[in-house]
């Protein structure tokens, strides 16, 4: 997900899947022009790898759930992705498939859906 109208990164950047070399975890990165910096603590059940955002690697949070990237992700039969960009900050969530299928019958019964639920 890239800002546009400006060079990278001074428009932002947002990586939701990313994974190199045979990772068995997603990451999640966000790049941004000196200044911006993960809060800290960052209440998340993600590892943080990078708290600067401004570096070229940007601030990077690593996925736990071993099913969120590679294999793990295909043999669980996928997944999904969610970013909500606030004014209070940036958020991910993943869920795999199999809990999915729970979460929206839930809400289904429920009526009901709110992100704060995942937060």
């Amino acid at each position: 997900m890239y800002g546009i109208q400006q060079e990278w990164p001074l428009a932002g950047e947002i990586d939701i899947i990313e994974g190199i070399n045979n990772m068995t975890n997603n990451q999640v990165a966000l790049h941004t022009p000196r200044g911006c910096y993960q809060a800290q603590p960052p209440g998340q059940t993600g590892q943080t790898l990078e708290g600067d955002c401004s570096l070229d690697r940007g601030c990077i949070v690593a996925e736990t759930k071993p099913n969120s990237f590679g294999p793990g992700f295909a043999e669980a039969g996928g997944g999904v992705y969610a970013i909500q960009i606030a004014a209070s900050g940036i958020y991910s969530w993943f869920w795999s498939v199999c809990f999915l299928y729970f979460e929206i019958l839930d809400c289904v019964q429920k009526n009901f859906l709110s992100a704060a639920r995942y937060s």
